[in-house]
């Protein structure tokens, strides 16, 4: 997604393109980790973002 100016409007379009793919990847890998479907695909998609943004931060220092 890059860093977009309106990351909400950017990040709704990505989760519908496609048929929306990425929601269901999003619950694929929900269910992957063992997840309960009480945590949303918006759940899944901020712990994905925030654990590569901590790697990719870690790699820099």
């Amino acid at each position: 997604m890059g860093h977009p100016t309106d990351f909400w409007l950017t990040l709704q379009a990505a989760l519908r393109e496609d048929g929306a793919a990425l929601h269901r990847q999003l619950l694929e890998l929900r269910q992957a980790a063992g997840l309960p479907e009480t945590v949303s695909a918006l759940r899944v998609c901020d712990v994905v973002v925030w654990m590569r943004h901590r790697i990719e931060h870690r790699n820099c220092l």
